[in-house]
């Protein structure tokens, strides 16, 4: 049994303490701490700089510790919060299988770190060495339930301190687009109303005339203020048109 923990252990310890150094130190072929800081920039993880930080230092010392088998269950608790970040940030919208980007390997490490937190580091480990022994269910479920809520405490901090820009310069296009439509709004009804003057009847009366064009010079007024310049020369255009038709129609009534 302490050979199965032992190679269980530093297989997943080692495994994860290899991930953690190459966001580290770039070692076997990573991208190292800058790398890593642009990949948290782009997974919405902020400040990039200090969560880089904090999963490389998470994965190389919660790696470590694990396949010495030293101060369990810290270890596999820091594994387990390490992969709750990642399932939740990365995996998870992908489904669960690996070879579509899913969390079926993070899910596997898992729980393997809360498997070795209950059983304890086994006999060829540091912790027997020193004579400590912590293990069964109540370790492994305290090193969980630490792992993630320190895994939600950092994506609650992340939301919190991600840089205000986007959000303003999202609600000042949404407000230039309102502006927008308001104008295009107004402008129609402008074009609508210099519209409805040009076609005043020229053989109806004096007072009809001068109504329509009251009502046109109105609908110009609107089209100006809002609308755009287009919309109030096609309407004072309208307005005289209808004017001048409407005062020879009455001319020739009277």
């Amino acid at each position: 049994m302490g050979l199965a923990k032992f190679a269980l252990r530093t297989t997943v310890g080692g495994i994860i303490m290899g991930h953690g150094l190459q966001k580290l130190k770039g070692s076997f072929g990573g991208s190292g701490l800058e790398g890593t800081a642009k990949m948290m920039e782009s997974l919405g993880l902020h400040p990039p700089k200090y969560q880089a930080w904090a999963v490389a230092l998470s994965e190389t010392v919660g790696g470590g510790l694990t396949a010495a088998g030293f101060l369990s269950p810290l270890g596999p608790s820091m594994i387990i919060g390490s992969q709750a970040v990642a399932i939740n940030k990365v995996h998870l919208k992908n489904g669960f299988w690996s070879h579509k980007g899913g969390y079926e390997y993070n899910l596997t490490l898992i729980a393997a770190a809360f498997a070795l937190a209950e059983l304890g580091p086994g006999s060829f480990s540091l912790d027997r060495l020193f004579g400590k022994r912590r293990s069964g269910f109540g370790w492994a479920l305290a090193s969980a339930a630490v792992a993630l809520s320190a895994a939600a405490a950092c994506l609650q901090l992340s939301e919190k301190l991600a840089p205000k820009e986007a959000a303003e310069a999202g609600a000042g296009g949404s407000a230039a687009s309102t502006a927008g439509a308001g104008g295009s709004a107004a402008s129609t009804a402008g074009a609508n109303g210099g519209a409805a003057g040009s076609s005043t009847p020229g053989a109806t009366s004096g007072d009809a005339g001068r109504a329509a064009t009251g009502t046109s010079g109105t609908a110009a007024a609107g089209g100006s203020t809002a609308g755009g310049s287009t919309a109030e020369s096609s309407t004072a255009g309208g307005s005289t048109a209808g004017g001048a038709s409407t005062e020879s129609g009455g001319g020739a009534t009277s």
